[in-house]
């Protein structure tokens, strides 16, 4: 009879870690790097010995807001578009001995999916270019809610989760109209290109109208919709794209039995009306 064993040791384990196809490092109660593997190091563009010493939550790549609320996505920019990777990120506490923890992060390349999202709305673009609002590059109404009336019947067939964001730019203070619309137009193109940089390949976003972006977020419900509300505009601050000229409210809505695409919308268009202080998250359940 053979017997298995569950144990490795030291020598194997470390082989086995420098093996995996993915990155991974190792931090101390500290969150500071004590070991990483190969993999890692060609990941991030640097040499391994460069990451051990440093905080695990200061690697050399750029942290990328997501939906996903148990991983962490980085982007490492590369010398030309082509050479740009994008990496998740999971990270959990293990117990190596008794009494003495330490945190595992674990990275895998995802680049092609980002690829399939980039030349997914080039391909729409250069197919029918008429779906694509020229200033901010985005959908247009039309074809942002042909692809949410898809994800509704989607949900209704097989009750999949999907929710909407909705990003409302309005001008504050007084002044001249064309000055108030250069103000809102500038705006909607900053926050298209910044939002669009931080959803997933298989979400879908469109100008709703001139004050409003609408983002369709499949396979996700209310609960991941709000972290992600509330992360972004905490993002959007840090990075200046809200300022005293400009009035942003968010507010997200999961779909639920008996919705059609339209009452997605209208729910929450209906909570932001009543909800017009600057910056309020409008939650709709």
């Amino acid at each position: 009879m053979t017997v298995v064993s569950t144990n490795l040791v030291p020598s194997l384990a470390v082989d086995v870690l420098e093996s995996l196809p993915i990155g991974i490092w190792v931090a101390d109660v500290n969150g500071i790097i004590t070991w990483a593997n190969q993999a890692l190091g060609t990941q991030i563009g640097v040499p391994r010995d460069a990451l051990v010493g440093r905080s695990c939550e200061d690697l050399p790549a750029n942290k990328v807001l997501t939906l996903y609320p148990v991983a962490e996505v980085y982007h490492v920019p590369g010398a030309a578009l082509d050479t740009d990777r994008w990496l998740e990120c999971i990270a959990g506490n293990v117990a190596m001995t008794v009494g003495r923890a330490a945190r595992v992060g674990c990275l895998w390349d995802v680049t092609h999916y980002e690829r399939a999202r980039t030349r997914r709305g080039l391909v729409l673009g250069v197919q029918d270019p008429a779906k694509i609002d020229a200033a901010s590059g985005l959908l247009t109404q039309q074809a942002v809610l042909a692809a949410l009336v898809a994800e509704v019947s989607r949900s209704r067939r097989y009750d999949n989760p999907l929710a909407i964001l909705v990003i409302r730019v309005w001008p504050t203070g007084e002044g001249q109209a064309g000055h108030s619309d250069d103000r809102v137009n500038s705006a909607v193109v900053r926050i298209a290109a910044f939002l669009k940089g931080r959803l997933r390949w298989v979400d879908i976003t469109g100008c709703w109208n001139r004050h409003n972006i609408l983002a369709v977020l499949p396979e996700t419900g209310l609960e991941s919709a709000q972290g992600f509300m509330h992360k972004l505009r905490d993002e959007m601050y840090r990075h200046g794209l809200i300022d005293a000229a400009i009035e942003i409210n968010l507010g997200v809505t999961a779909w639920r039995k008996g919705d059609d695409a339209m009452s997605l919308v209208d729910r929450v268009a209906k909570h932001m009306a009543v909800n017009t202080d600057p910056g309020t998250y409008c939650a709709a359940v």
